[in-house]
């Protein structure tokens, strides 16, 4: 069984990305329609309270302040990447990496986040506020790659075996101009 979820879920990663080769325009936008902790509570590593969603803006969707609670020791990330057809499809995992990694290699997700706000580039992170600006993203920010539609990502940050942080950001990635109005939402 599981076997045949990791051909569906190879298959459909495929599909996406032969389907991008061929779509109308490579140059993407991308609009944050929500971002919140998996429990629906504050974890220890952040309080995300202070950041919202805004409909109806020409920017991609987010603004307000994120604290990071602590500074970061060498914790490692990882998830899940997730395509809406008629229910949410896990399509890709994200590999487990260290933070410190993630921010030397760049991960398409955070570059776009560091764009706009003033998240770190580079290690040791320490605590402290990031404020998030609701600012147009560049169509050139968004790689091809990326499939359109209504995404969602889970992100798992572990400190040795314990979850010290879990969120959910839902996008809605569209060729062309962005929507005025919220779509993916269940």
């Amino acid at each position: 069984d599981s076997q045949h979820t990791l051909e569906m879920n190879l298959s459909l990663t495929l599909f996406f990305a032969v389907f991008s080769l061929f779509s109308p325009s490579y140059e993407k936008g991308i609009k944050i329609e929500e971002v919140r902790t998996c429990s629906g509570k504050q974890g220890q590593l952040t309080d995300i309270s202070g950041l919202h969603t805004t409909e109806g803006t020409d920017g991609w969707g987010l603004h307000g302040k994120a604290l990071l609670l602590h500074n970061l020791p060498n914790i490692t990330l990882g998830g899940m990447f997730y395509k809406r057809l008629i229910d949410w499809i896990p399509v890709l995992p994200i590999p487990s990496i260290t933070a410190c990694n993630l921010l030397k290699k760049g991960f398409w997700l955070y570059k776009v986040l560091q764009n706009h706000s003033n998240l770190p580039t580079a290690c040791p992170v320490k605590k402290g506020t990031f404020t998030f600006r609701d600012e147009k993203i560049k169509d050139t920010e968004v790689p091809w790659y990326a499939p359109s539609g209504c995404v969602k990502t889970d992100l798992k940050f572990n400190l040795g075996n314990k979850t010290i942080g879990c969120y959910k950001i839902i996008a809605n990635v569209v060729s062309g101009p962005l929507p005025k109005k919220f779509m993916c939402l269940d």
